[in-house]
């Protein structure tokens, strides 16, 4: 299995429609479990181990909350990534 990196994902690169609204839902999707689990802060890495991709949504209640979800999320990612390929 090949991982790629945050820049190689389509999510993070690929500027189409599709992929726009593919972040879009994943936003929504954070904002939506924040007000189930009444939490300020989500951060979910979603896998497709067969193509070997990976990305990450956040979300933060405040301005504050959503810049320190979005560095926990990247350094989630990079671990998860870094796991990955060390599985390999």
């Amino acid at each position: 299995m090949m991982v790629k990196t945050k820049e190689e994902d389509g999510m993070m690169a690929n500027p189409s429609p599709r992929v726009a609204d593919c972040a879009f839902a994943l936003d929504n999707l954070c904002r939506e479990i924040a007000k189930k689990w009444k939490k300020d802060q989500v951060i979910i890495i979603a896998l497709d181990l067969e193509a070997g991709t990976a990305t990450r949504a956040t979300y933060g209640k405040t301005k504050p909350l959503c810049s320190l979800a979005q560095q926990l999320g990247d350094k989630a990612y990079e671990a998860v990534m870094i796991a990955l390929r060390e599985a390999e």
